[in-house]
């Protein structure tokens, strides 16, 4: 046991950070490795839900051709295989978007968006399940 924590957690912690870095960096092949095949990703109500790795990939390669986003956690609960965060997401719009599923983005258009979302890891470290919890 190291500061209070069990090894499996100082773990997912790290794996987790180590996920964000990724993210923040719009690194596909390293976001390919954190996400299970069969990843589902509720976007909140109104949004339709991301039901894959690819799905998610593709609207990321999509979503990133119209802003650069940038998040920033603190971890609020852990449990398990459990993570509950809360996340601001600063958006810089470079290109219009008018058809998103978030709603239109317009060129010059900053954005900051927080709240809170539950992350699902499988026993390898895998994200399988995110929900949007705002």
């Amino acid at each position: 046991m190291t500061n209070g924590k069990t090894p499996e957690i100082i773990s997912l912690r790290h794996r987790y950070k180590e996920y964000i870095k990724a993210f923040n960096r719009h690194d596909f092949e390293a976001l390919r490795d954190f996400w299970t095949e069969d990843l589902y990703f509720y976007r909140g109500e109104g949004v339709p839900p991301l039901v894959s790795r690819q799905a998610m990939i593709d609207f990321y390669e999509e979503a990133w051709r119209h802003f650069d986003e940038c998040l920033t956690v603190k971890i609020a609960d852990e449990y398990g295989p459990y993570l509950s965060v809360e996340i601001t997401n600063n958006l810089s719009v470079k290109n219009d978007w008018p058809d998103s599923p978030y709603g239109p983005f317009i060129k010059g258009q900053k954005k900051e968006v927080s709240g809170r979302v539950n992350y699902t890891f499988t026993g390898d470290g895998k994200i399988a399940v995110i929900i949007d919890a705002e």
